[in-house]
């Protein structure tokens, strides 16, 4: 039997690093957009704070330009909670009090992408912060694939993937919520195909949405590619597919699959231009399945 304080543990670590490579891969996605089109038609890097939590005007004043701004307080800011730096930190010592439970090779690699976030901290120039990005989504692709591969599959892993699957699900909802592009009424708007390839790409879907889509990206069929493919892991429907696998498993999870059902979405409801209210509603009820898992395995 695990101990409820293990379990909130590793629900924890599995969160933080599902979050930390969900930042990494959105801000990356979000910098190429920026490169790809032209100055006047360039996104603003201020949505992308809504990705972590904290006060938005935190980042003001903190960079020459707004980019440099907005990649400090959401990549390096040892004052911000939200920050990549604090994520990953909370990662490291949530794994610590779990070593034992989780493959040692799995604080090695986690270790070793901290301290080189780190490093970079300690003097944040544009150009580290761009280049590190990669670096944390390899390592935290390696650390899933490690405890995957190598770990138990008991109630230590059912509860990491269960805080993975949550974390992935909301992010999802975060990235797509920020994208102005959904309420374009119906009206194309100058580089539109560009900007939904950026957004495509930020949440890893852009290659399997082009295996079965081909053209031009269509904003309907890709909204209902990120909410509904059950084929594709980092859907929502995916997500809490796997959330409801888990909590099967556990004692009293069948009390949760109620909150899990609320999650689910039917792109078909959605009216035109309300995609975005569409997905913030998902969000919220991402938002309330996390608090009943809590309420139910750790208070």
């Amino acid at each position: 039997m695990l101990l409820s304080r293990l379990a909130a543990t590793v629900f924890w670590f599995g969160r933080y690093v599902e979050r930390a490579e969900d930042i990494a891969r959105a801000v990356a996605a979000h910098e190429r957009l920026c490169l790809d089109l032209p100055p006047e038609h360039a996104p603003s890097w201020r949505p992308l704070l809504t990705l972590s939590a904290g006060a938005p005007d935190g980042w003001r004043g903190r960079g020459a330009s707004e980019q440099e701004a907005v990649l400090r307080f959401l990549l390096t800011d040892a004052d911000h909670s939200g920050s990549l730096f604090a994520i990953l930190g909370r990662a490291r010592e949530d794994l610590r009090a779990t070593r034992p439970l989780v493959p040692k090779e799995t604080w090695q690699t986690l270790n070793t992408a901290y301290l080189a976030l780190s490093d970079i901290a300690r003097s944040p120039t544009l150009e580290r912060l761009v280049l590190v990005l990669p670096e944390v989504v390899a390592s935290c692709q390696q650390v899933t694939a490690q405890i995957t591969g190598t770990m138990t599959h008991d109630e230590a892993y059912r509860f990491l993937r269960l805080g993975r699957y949550l974390e992935r699900a909301d992010m999802l909802l975060r990235v797509t919520t920020i994208a102005a592009v959904f309420e374009a009424g119906g009206t194309p708007r100058p580089f539109e195909d560009v900007l939904w390839m950026g957004l495509l790409k930020g949440l890893g879907a852009y290659q399997m949405y082009r295996r079965n889509n081909h053209g031009r990206i269509h904003p309907e069929r890709a909204f209902a590619f990120l909410l509904a493919d059950e084929r594709f892991p980092r859907s929502l429907n995916h997500c809490v597919t796997q959330v409801s696998r888990e909590l099967r498993s556990l004692p009293n999870g069948s009390a949760l699959l109620d909150h899990c059902r609320a999650c689910v979405a039917q792109p078909r409801d959605v009216v035109p231009g309300s995609a975005m209210a569409y997905a913030e509603e998902r969000l919220a009820a991402i938002g309330e399945l996390g608090e009943a898992i809590e309420n139910v395995y750790f208070a």
